[in-house]
């Protein structure tokens, strides 16, 4: 890639996504716990994983609750193109009755 065109592309990203948005959603989270629209879920990770998280976190100059939001969304859109792409749910109905899919 050319300069000029990873120049323009880091101030295109930039302003789509504008972090002083999520610092002030951190902040808020953080003031009020605000316990009814958002869950701690702890989760045990190996080492190695945990510094590979922070090292791209200080790069990144993100926030866990950040990049660990993004992450799991872009994990459960490709869960559910997945999912629906192979007629799983289909499959999944036809074994165990048409509420099974809304309990899931």
């Amino acid at each position: 890639m050319k300069r000029l065109d990873e120049i323009l592309l880091a101030r295109a990203l930039a302003f789509k996504h504008d972090p002083n948005e999520q610092k002030l959603v951190d902040a808020a989270i953080d003031e009020t716990g605000l316990p009814t629209i958002t869950k701690n879920i702890c989760a045990h990770l190996p080492m190695p994983l945990v510094d590979r998280l922070e090292n791209a976190l200080s790069v990144l100059q993100m926030s866990k609750r950040e990049f660990i939001t993004d992450a799991l969304i872009d994990s459960l859109d490709r869960y559910d193109a997945i999912m629906s792409e192979y007629g799983v749910w289909e499959e999944y109905e036809r074994k165990h009755g048409p509420q099974a899919e809304e309990a899931a």
